[in-house]
């Protein structure tokens, strides 16, 4: 299973982003192409939104959903504690399972 995260388009452009996660992902299709390709959705929105609205990717969970302020990127990751970690873990086994069958 490849898991492309990405980068936040705070600092890099959101084209670059895309290029170089397409550029990844296509390179590791080359290789072995039966890999599911699963994208989080969250600091690199734009990119990963447009990979998974071309087929590139299986949308993965959407990281805003599990905070208090959505688009707003908590420094102390308060959103993988408790609640937040556990939903998320489930939303990713879920989409998994699915996928991987």
């Amino acid at each position: 299973m490849v898991w492309v995260q990405g980068e936040s388009e705070g600092t890099i452009p959101a084209d670059s982003t895309y290029r170089n996660m397409r550029r990844l992902i296509d390179t590791l299709r080359a290789i072995r192409s039966g890999l599911p390709r699963l994208v989080a959705i969250d600091r690199a929105r734009e990119a990963q939104l447009r990979l998974a609205a071309e087929g590139v990717v299986v949308r993965g969970p959407d990281i805003d959903s599990l905070r208090l302020t959505p688009h707003y990127f908590q420094s102390d990751l308060a959103e993988f504690s408790g609640p937040g970690f556990q939903a998320h873990a489930n939303a990713w086994l879920s989409l998994v399972r699915e996928t991987c069958r």
